[in-house]
Formats: C-alpha cells, structure tokens, sequence
C-alpha cells in the first residue's frame, strides 16, 4: 500500500479486497489493534458489523501503562527494549 495508512484509505482496501475475494457480506466482525486508523477502517467498511478491539492488546496497553507509572518498573522496561533492539 503506496497511500497514506488512515483509516479511509484502510477500508477502501478492505472492501476492494472482499470484493476480489467474493466475501462482501460475509465478514460479521473484525478483531484488531487498538490504532485509531484501523479503528476507524472497521467502522468506515461496508461488511462489518462488530468492530472488536483485541482484548489481549487492551490488556497489553493497561499493563504497559500500569507498570510504567512505577519509576523502577519503567527502569527495567526501557532496559528491556534496549536489548530487544539488538535482534
């Protein structure tokens, strides 16, 4: 995808894609990150009706964010994502 990732450009694929692949009115639901541009694509697409957000990237977020409020939690956090760069 050469266009910009919002989540009009998004769902323009989306129903492109469901149309190639004969499936227009057969996608109910879409599970997905919590970025707004997917967000918004579920929302904007003619086929779906339930617009899920992934519970286990919720849970991911509230934990992240929970753990970085405490200052040693965000110490061993950042050095963690130092050395998970290196890979």
């Amino acid at each position: 995808m050469e266009d910009r990732h919002s989540g009009e450009n998004l769902a323009i694929i989306f129903n492109m894609i469901n149309e190639e692949w004969n499936i227009s009115g057969k996608v109910n639901a879409m599970v997905h990150d919590n970025a707004y541009n997917i967000t918004m694509a579920a929302d904007l697409s003619d086929d779906v009706r339930y617009n899920i957000p992934c519970a286990a990237h919720t849970t991911q977020l509230c934990a992240r964010d929970a753990l970085s409020s405490v200052d040693r939690c965000k110490e061993v956090i950042q050095k963690g994502s130092k050395i998970i760069q290196q890979f």
